[in-house]
């Protein structure tokens, strides 16, 4: 199956992205770096920026503007994780363990 890994990165994205929001406060930009660095994986701003709004409206994450740095030429906006998403982050973990258990090869 061709860019399996990518297919599995995207349908698990707004895990990952709670799960690295849980770790630390980022931008999108740092979510997108990550998912290249991490996973071997690239999902561009047109993937990753609606997840980010999806859960935000769900209440799951938060976005705060951060002010621009010597570094950065604008502000930009930094998620973190809500009480709810990470409630929510311990359950999907939990559900997620057990559905590779199940899938797991026997070799």
């Amino acid at each position: 199956m061709k860019n399996f890994k990518q297919t599995v990165v995207k349908a698990l994205l707004p895990h990952i992205i709670l799960n690295e929001v849980a770790q630390q406060p980022i931008h999108g930009y740092g979510i997108i770096t990550l998912l290249r660095k991490t996973y071997g994986v690239y999902l561009g701003p047109s993937t990753v920026y609606p997840a980010l709004l999806s859960l935000e409206r769900e209440g799951l994450i938060e976005a705060k503007w951060q002010a621009p740095n010597p570094e950065s030429e604008k502000p930009r906006k930094v998620y973190s994780l809500t009480v709810k998403g990470r409630m929510l982050l311990g359950q999907t973990a939990a559900e997620l363990s057990l559905i590779t258990k199940t899938v797991e090869v026997k070799a």
